[in-house]
């Protein structure tokens, strides 16, 4: 049963500055995060279909598809067409970064997938985390770039 997923986060920093980390071609910017540990691009171009496979810390390979980025508006939407034993199937996820108050922004995360093996529960679990580690690590790089 495919379910849908959303989580917002309020980052203390300008759209502009938090929208980089979240562009198809600048993946590299989250690896010190230590969400994953490699990424190679079969096309690094913001085209639709461009094609990124992930290496996670356990040698696990996710491949995401580029369903289309609209850099001007701050959205970036994709599909994991091999999930790598990640407990899903049928991925896709989006990512928006809207201004907000002065010198702030709001990051919507949306996605639908089908959980396998796992009650939608513990997915929602996981996901809300894994978006929760990925506002922080902005948070804190936006944060100490803004201190120059």
């Amino acid at each position: 049963m495919s379910i849908a997923l959303e989580h917002f986060e309020r980052i203390e920093a300008p759209a502009d500055l938090v929208w980089p980390f979240f562009r198809w071609d600048n993946l590299e910017a989250m690896r010190t995060g230590g969400f994953f540990v490699a990424v190679e691009y079969r096309e690094r171009r913001a085209l639709p279909g461009a094609v990124r496979v992930v290496t996670l810390a356990d040698g696990a390979r996710l491949v995401e598809r580029l369903d289309f980025e609209d850099a001007a508006n701050r959205h970036l939407a994709y599909a994991m067409v091999d999930t790598a034993g990640v407990p899903i199937v049928d991925y896709h996820g989006t990512v928006t970064v809207s201004p907000s108050d002065e010198g702030s922004c709001l990051v919507r995360f949306r996605c639908e997938c089908t959980p396998v093996g796992v009650s939608a529960e513990e997915w929602r679990s996981a996901w809300t985390g894994m978006q929760v580690a990925n506002a922080a690590f902005i948070r804190a790089r936006a944060t100490a770039a803004r201190r120059g």
